[in-house]
C-alpha cells in the first residue's frame, strides 16, 4: 500500500525547498506526472510527497488566509484522488502544514493553527494523519539552519560567516533579510530562487541542532515513514 505525504504551505519558498530537499538530499526523484508535483523515494517506491497547491498567493498574508479555507484541502483531497494512477486506490495518506509564526505571542500562533485545523476538519478529509507545524519565526529560519559556508551564491563572506555561527537560528531576527543580505545580487530577494538553492545545498544535521521547529517537523517524518 502507498504511502502519501501532502505538503502545504504558505508560498512558492515551502515547495521549491522541499522538492529540491527531496530531489538533492533523501533519495526522491520526480515521477511521471504531467504537472511534476510527485515524488517517488528510491528507496521505498511505495512512498511519494505531493505538492498539490503550487502558490497561495503573491502575498504572505495570502497564503496564510488561504490556508483557513476548507476549500484549500477539499481540492487538495481531489488533486491526490486524481493521481490514483500513480498512488493505487487507497493510499495511506498524511497531510502536513506548514505555518510561520511570524514572530507573533505564542497565543496568537495557537490561534492561528487551530483556524487551519478547523478548516481540515470541516474539509473532512477522510481520516487521514493531518498535522500542522509552526515554523518558528518564518521558512528563511529553517534555511538559515542548514546554510553552509560552500553555498556557491554567498556575496558577503563575513556576513555569511557571522549568520551561520548563529547556533539557534529562531532567535535571528528578520531572517528573510538576513539572508538576502549575504547573497549575491543575482539571487537576493527571489524567494522562488533562495527557496530552490538552499535545498539543494541544505545541511539537514546542522539544521537539525540550530532549529528546534525544523527537528520537530522532521523528526515527525521519520516517526511517520515519511523519509527514509
Amino acid at each position: 500500500m502507498s504511502i502519501v505525504c501532502v505538503l502545504i504551505g504558505e508560498g512558492k519558498s515551502e515547495k521549491a525547498f522541499f522538492q529540491s530537499l527531496l530531489l538533492k538530499k533523501l533519495s526522491f526523484v520526480e515521477s511521471q506526472d504531467k504537472n511534476c508535483i510527485v515524488y517517488q523515494s528510491q528507496t521505498n517506491t511505495d512512498l511519494f510527497w505531493i505538492f498539490p497547491i503550487p502558490s497561495f498567493g503573491a502575498s504572505h498574508q495570502g497564503g496564510y488566509t488561504m490556508l483557513q479555507k476548507k476549500d484549500t484541502y477539499i481540492d487538495c483531497k481531489y488533486i491526490v484522488q486524481n493521481h490514483r494512477h500513480i498512488f493505487g486506490e487507497n493510499p495511506i495518506v498524511h497531510y502536513r502544514i506548514i505555518v510561520d509564526t511570524d514572530n507573533h505571542p505564542p497565543e496568537r500562533t495557537l490561534e492561528r493553527l487551530n483556524k487551519i485545523r478547523e478548516a481540515m476538519s470541516l474539509a473532512n478529509l477522510g481520516g487521514f494523519s493531518e498535522k500542522v507545524y509552526p515554523i518558528n519565526i518564518e521558512i528563511e529560519t529553517w534555511f538559515i539552519a542548514g546554510f553552509r559556508t560552500d553555498f556557491p551564491f554567498i556575496g558577503d563572506t563575513a556576513k555569511a560567516r557571522k549568520l551561520i555561527a548563529e547556533t539557534n537560528s529562531e532567535t535571528v531576527l528578520n531572517p528573510k533579510e538576513k539572508l538576502d543580505a549575504i547573497l549575491e545580487k543575482s539571487i537576493s530577494g527571489d524567494r522562488y530562487r533562495i527557496a530552490r538553492d538552499v535545498g539543494e545545498h541544505f545541511d539537514t544535521e546542522q539544521a537539525l541542532e540550530k532549529s528546534k521547529s525544523f527537528k520537530d517537523f522532521f523528526k515527525s517524518l521519520n516517526s511517520d515513514g515519511l523519509i527514509t
